[in-house]
């Protein structure tokens, strides 16, 4: 891949970040802000957030003979994106917690990572951090003493930063109804909207483990089919919020996955078959997700007054 590539993906990402922060105050300075562009923006960061991890995989140099390196960096943006979306639901407002978030820092991270395979190349991802070989040979045995090179180290501090997050994002929620005079059961029950996320996550990175060769040979594929059904979730789970109506736990769109890991893990099915069967679930569900727009757009336009895409000028006084 050529190393301009790099340059121009950090500048797409500082481009997003900018626009990101912006379309908020534009729509309060238009006076268009309404649920429809919450939903927008939120549906749009949701897909860009399976995209950047994507495109870190291409920039970390993951092959797909790794598809548990591969997993990891799409979860990384996936799984924060929809925890802080899950406790804006339920808390009413969407809090960072911790110095590093996804939209700020998490973004910039991205863009030095990219700056720095433009400048070296992706060779450098394979250098090993100095002093790391003792550090780790010192404390975990000679089987480690090779080191750490800077894939290792960007996973290590990545997952470890992501985690810290999403523990503090889950712990938040039932904090909140503890606080606000629930008890029990009733403090849990919120944990429930989590199910979708683990489902995609648990039953996609199962079937993209025991589907190798099909990833090696399909991984557009892959990415685009847990990426759409990743957003199915988002995007209702943000409708539920903006509407103060019931989340389905249990996504329809979600359900075959266990079948497909369950067909690909006994065996008997040839590789076309295999590949018929991944690429007629992706059309499906992108035919699903893509009528689910639309009605969404259609009701809350209806429903609201306002027309898509669209600032209605403002009558002079």
């Amino acid at each position: 891949m050529p190393r301009w590539f790099f340059l121009l993906s950090a500048f797409s990402l500082i481009f997003y970040q900018t626009l990101d922060n912006m379309d908020g105050k534009q729509a309060r300075r238009t006076g268009s802000s309404s649920p429809l562009g919450q939903i927008f923006d939120h549906g749009c960061d949701a897909t860009n957030a399976f995209f950047s991890g994507v495109n870190f995989g291409v920039t970390a140099c993951c092959g797909t003979d790794s598809p548990r390196l591969l997993a990891l960096i799409f979860l990384l943006p996936t799984i924060p994106f929809y925890v802080a979306t899950w406790e804006e639901w339920h808390t009413g407002c969407m809090l960072l917690p911790g110095p590093i978030n996804g939209p700020s820092e998490g973004l910039l991270m991205m863009v030095g990572f990219n700056l720095a395979t433009w400048w070296w190349g992706p060779e450098w991802w394979g250098w090993v951090v100095p002093g790391s070989g003792d550090l780790l040979g010192a404390a975990l045995g000679p089987a480690f003493s090779g080191g750490l090179t800077s894939s290792d180290t960007m996973l290590v501090v990545s997952s470890g930063l992501g985690a810290v997050t999403v523990l503090a994002q889950v712990a938040g929620v039932p904090l909140h109804y503890y606080r606000k005079g629930s008890r029990g059961a009733d403090v849990l029950a919120p944990l429930a909207g989590l199910l979708p996320l683990a489902w995609v996550c648990g039953f996609g990175g199962l079937w993209m483990g025991a589907s190798r060769g099909l990833l090696h040979d399909r991984p557009r594929a892959f990415a685009a089919l847990l990426m759409t059904l990743f957003v199915e979730a988002v995007v209702c789970l943000i409708f539920t919020h903006v509407t103060h109506s019931r989340f389905q736990v249990v996504r329809t769109l979600s359900l075959p996955l266990p079948v497909c890991w369950l067909l690909a893990a006994r065996g008997g099915f040839t590789r076309l078959q295999q590949e018929i069967l991944l690429v007629a679930y992706l059309y499906i569900a992108l035919a699903y997700v893509a009528s689910l727009l639309v009605y969404i757009v259609r009701e809350c336009c209806d429903t609201l007054g306002v027309q898509c895409f669209r600032i209605t000028p403002k009558a002079n006084l």
